[in-house]
């Protein structure tokens, strides 16, 4: 059959959200747990050494994300719909331009009017039926107030995160089909760390994705048993 030749890779950030997440999910057929590294350069060199070797039918990124919206609560699951490299563009008199509104500083992917990169392919599946949210990757993580109200203003979005722009950006190089599925950690504002629930929210993700990623291979193997 064709499903056996189906393989999902799942993409996780860091050593602590593999360590959790990782038991969770390694014992699933068809897929493959790969720790990624934090960050842009991280992801795109992992996902592409990955494709390159062994093209899969569906990558999926998971991980943790601080929220600028204050009705995703600490633990909260979210689907991102859309990333952009809110840190890429020029920070002056307290006010951010993103690249893509810079005459001279010119974007060379797929990136809409709006700055943000929208997966090509995805999938319309009951485990992602979870909240719709837009992402900011950055590549440092702020501590300057006005910094952050300054970025927020100019992209507005619902959670930030490290890896998800590159992400999206390099399965769209590759025509793969691409989710990513966060956790939501803590508030971005909210820089006291004794309030933040990493290790709760990893657990309840990991449990998350066992559910819901092996439904979605069972019901792929069904549909191909009728083919």
């Amino acid at each position: 059959m064709v499903v056996e030749r189906m393989e999902i890779q799942v993409y996780i950030p860091s050593q602590l959200e593999f360590d959790i997440l990782n038991p969770y999910i390694k014992d699933i057929a068809m897929l493959k747990s790969i720790h990624s590294g934090v960050g842009t350069a991280s992801i795109q060199f992992q996902c592409s050494k990955s494709f390159i070797l062994n093209k899969p039918d569906l990558a999926i990124l998971v991980g943790i994300a601080g929220s600028f919206n204050e009705k995703l609560t600490t633990n909260s699951l979210v689907n991102v719909q859309q990333e952009c490299f809110a840190d890429i563009g020029i920070f002056l008199n307290d006010t951010f331009i993103g690249q893509h509104k810079l005459n001279y500083l010119k974007p060379n992917m797929d990136i809409d009017n709006n700055g943000f990169i929208i997966p090509k392919y995805t999938i319309n599946e009951s485990f992602i039926n979870i909240p719709k949210v837009t992402g900011a990757s950055i590549n440092l993580v702020y501590r300057e107030e006005k910094y952050l109200n300054a970025l927020q203003s100019f992209w507005n979005c619902d959670i930030q995160n490290m890896e998800g722009a590159a992400f999206f950006s390099i399965c769209n190089i590759y025509n793969i089909p691409c989710v990513e599925i966060r956790g939501i950690s803590n508030l971005v504002s909210d820089f006291n760390k004794e309030k933040w629930d990493i290790e709760n929210t990893l657990h309840r993700l990991g449990q998350y994705l066992r559910s819901e990623i092996t439904n979605y291979i069972q019901k792929k193997t069904r549909n191909e048993d009728t083919l």
